[in-house]
């Protein structure tokens, strides 16, 4: 397939290609998929000690990370209810979101109104995300949609068991060895996974 212009597309994963294939009427792409440097992502015992000394992270805290703009595509308002799960809070989870958005405001006041403020932090961008999954327990990804992201991929090189949701190329990542799928939009699924992940350490290293 080749078009006007002479441009030969290449999906970035079989989701994105099928997606192509069905919204323009084309022959399925080519593939060519992401992938990163793995070596960045992987963590020393110091650093992630640092880190969460910084974060002020108890070294037995569950702690989840999320990286992503903060916008409706990657819903972290769902991910905030869920993680608001009482469940979570006695176990003394935390959440650390990574990312800038014109929702930040508002998120910040939901995590208030669900009396979660005190173990949620928001720390905008950044640019020692390779750190920060090296201080995290786990990842999650509450996106509505997605293509192929490269964040799930530089979790599971820091050796991050991934909670995230079925849409665009995360179940082509996230196998059931490696983390937990769930429907988009299904905040009960969500939190039951987060549960299970948080009260097993063994499991999710």
């Amino acid at each position: 397939l080749v078009f006007r212009a002479g441009v030969t597309p290449v999906a970035i994963g079989v989701a994105v290609a099928e997606s192509v294939q069905l919204v323009y009427g084309f022959p399925a792409p080519h593939t060519i998929p992401n992938g990163i440097p793995v070596a960045e992502y992987r963590s020393t015992p110091a650093v992630r000690a640092e880190v969460r000394g910084a974060l002020d992270l108890a070294p037995d805290a569950p702690t989840f990370l999320v990286v992503g703009r903060l916008n409706q595509q990657k819903n972290h308002a769902g991910l905030l209810r869920a993680f608001a799960d009482p469940r979570l809070a006695v176990r003394g989870a935390q959440l650390v979101v990574v990312g800038e958005g014109e929702l930040r405001g508002a998120l910040e006041a939901q995590a208030k109104t669900l009396r979660i403020a005190d173990r949620v932090q928001f720390l905008g961008v950044r640019r020692d995300v390779p750190a920060l999954l090296g201080a995290a327990d786990i990842f999650v990804l509450s996106s509505n949609w997605e293509g192929n992201p490269l964040v799930i991929m530089e979790a599971l090189a820091a050796g991050l068991p991934v909670v995230a949701t079925t849409v665009g190329c995360i179940p082509e990542l996230v196998s059931a060895e490696t983390g937990r799928l769930v429907a988009p939009g299904d905040e009960v699924a969500l939190a039951e996974a987060m549960v299970k992940l948080a009260a097993d350490p063994t499991g999710r290293r």
